[in-house]
């Protein structure tokens, strides 16, 4: 697969997770994880990545944001009490 076809990629998934968030359709949670798993399973479907290589960026990009992520998950659960 060539660069700009994995950054056409990248950008729909973006975009994607960015529609879903502001049309209410999903939980933030769940439409970071669906549609980042939906693009590594077809990324893994055309050859492009092995298995071993998508374990190894998970664990590259949970090591690098899990203090962010921790923030994120805090604000929205707080938000959701002040909220009802």
């Amino acid at each position: 697969m060539s660069e700009t076809v994995l950054a056409l990629l990248g950008f729909a998934t973006v975009i994607t997770v960015v529609l879903l968030l502001l049309r209410n359709v999903t939980v933030p949670a769940l439409g970071f994880v669906g549609v980042s798993t939906i693009t590594s399973i077809i990324l893994v479907a055309t050859g492009t990545f092995t298995l071993d290589d998508m374990a190894s960026f998970i664990k590259a990009g949970v090591s690098s944001v899990h203090g962010t992520a921790v923030l994120f998950i805090f604000s929205v659960l707080f938000f959701d009490v002040i909220n009802f």
